[in-house]
């Protein structure tokens, strides 16, 4: 449900409230009005679908190209318990901003650069609204991501990074949430322009816009698991859910790449959550 037209929150609100109503709870957001019972008649039957033999042929190939992307994909299934909501909210950060710069320090470490960054954001306080891009690849996450392996730096200047990192995600949440992010204006601009300016063709703009990273915080009671596959050859997903005590994540990358590694990236996030977990004993 999350990449349909709804947007994975709607989905969330209705799967949460239906769950408690089924479990003779109250509502996780909105009453659910009493419904009269229906009396069914007959009873549904299976569709009789008349298809052609070259629909037939196209159904096998998508089928078969389905089960090979799915074979492909490697997943990773993680309950981290050093980082979390809780400890987050110690450290003086947004528990979303901090786990997404735990995320720039891990990919930076594991691959020596910093990678485009895709985060869903929810417009859905517009009318019609779905989603804008949150960047989590900014400047500051690059300055802490930077001094976490440099001994010139003390833990109290890393803390501050990090907060000012956290604090620099949390701001460009903000400006997404109120519709002033800029990748929604891009495919906008990218749809009319139909390439005819300079800047809708430049490399560097394609190059940003492809997700290496592209990650998506799915945090509610009614959600234990969440994943979702990389968008690109050369990227990796990453859904999570933030916890009072707890960081879930689910990894993913295609096993065919040979620019990226799941093992890899597994072992520097597990080191970068030590890393700014240390840094709240300060």
């Amino acid at each position: 449900y999350q990449r349909r037209v709804h947007g994975g929150i709607s989905w969330l609100r209705w799967m949460g409230d239906c769950i408690s109503h089924m479990n003779g709870k109250s509502p996780m957001h909105s009453p659910l009005p009493d419904v009269p019972e229906v009396s069914v008649g007959a009873q549904p039957s299976l569709l009789s679908w008349d298809l052609s033999p070259a629909l037939k042929e196209k159904l096998g190939t998508a089928k078969s190209n389905s089960l090979m992307l799915e074979q492909n994909c490697d997943l990773q299934s993680v309950n981290n318990a050093v980082l979390s909501r809780d400890l987050m909210i110690k450290m003086k950060a947004s528990p979303d901003s901090g786990i997404q710069t735990a995320y720039q320090l891990a990919h930076y470490r594991a691959h020596g650069f910093m990678a485009p960054t895709y985060e869903s954001c929810s417009t859905r306080t517009f009318f019609h609204g779905r989603t804008e891009t949150i960047r989590s690849a900014t400047t500051a996450a690059l300055r802490f991501s930077q001094s976490m392996d440099d001994s010139s730096f003390s833990q109290e200047d890393r803390l501050r990074l990090f907060q000012e990192s956290a604090r620099s995600h949390a701001d460009y949440r903000k400006n997404a949430q109120a519709g002033m992010g800029v990748d929604r204006h891009l495919m906008s601009l990218r749809a009319l322009g139909k390439g005819a300016h300079p800047f809708l063709s430049d490399p560097l703009l394609a190059r940003s816009g492809t997700w290496r990273l592209s990650t998506s915080n799915l945090t509610h009671p009614a959600t234990k698991l969440f994943s979702f596959g990389p968008v690109c050859p050369d990227g990796y997903g990453i859904g999570y859910s933030v916890h009072p005590g707890s960081v879930q994540m689910q990894l993913t990358a295609f096993k065919d790449n040979d620019t990226t590694d799941l093992e890899l990236l597994l072992e520097h996030l597990n080191r970068s959550f030590n890393d700014i977990a240390a840094l709240a004993r300060q």
